[in-house]
């Protein structure tokens, strides 16, 4: 359950006790985008790029990348409200390679695929939603990756 500081899913991952921040980590996000303006997120260091063609800029019209982002990259202390982002001093790379209506083609998608993994130098990266995942170089594509490329 929720906490007046922690979302539930903060406290059963023991982020409230971890001295991990996040900090010197690149996180890349690829999903609908990142709402730019958000005040959660306004004055923070990021790295973004559209692959939809014709959009230039990775702003989130849809709100699930900006979901994604939170999860995973959101405030150490919300103004109002609760925690609710694990790294919250991770640089956040936000590849928008879904459109404001949800949807993406290959193309576009192992094109931010191949941004995410030139631009954050890790070995591990991890996409959110069970999408895509990159574990020690090799990429792992989930059922729910296979079903959006249309391979299942």
């Amino acid at each position: 359950m929720d906490t007046a500081a922690l979302t539930w899913g903060l406290q059963a991952s023991k982020v409230a006790t971890s001295n991990f921040t996040g900090n010197g980590i690149k996180v890349a996000i690829l999903d609908t985008g990142l709402a730019l303006a958000h005040p959660d997120f306004v004055g923070r260091p990021m790295v973004s790029k559209s692959f939809i063609a014709g959009i230039v800029s990775a702003n989130d019209g849809h709100g699930h990348g900006t979901h994604c982002t939170g999860t995973s990259c959101g405030p150490l202390k919300h103004p109002i409200g609760r925690r609710y982002g694990v790294a919250h001093k991770a640089l956040i790379h936000i590849g928008k390679v879904l459109s404001d209506q949800g949807s993406g083609v290959d193309g576009g998608i192992l094109a931010g695929i191949d941004w995410a993994i030139g631009n954050t130098s890790q070995r591990k990266i991890g996409l959110m939603n069970g999408r895509i995942v990159l574990m020690n170089g090799r990429i792992v594509l989930t059922l729910c990756a296979f079903q959006a490329l249309g391979f299942a």
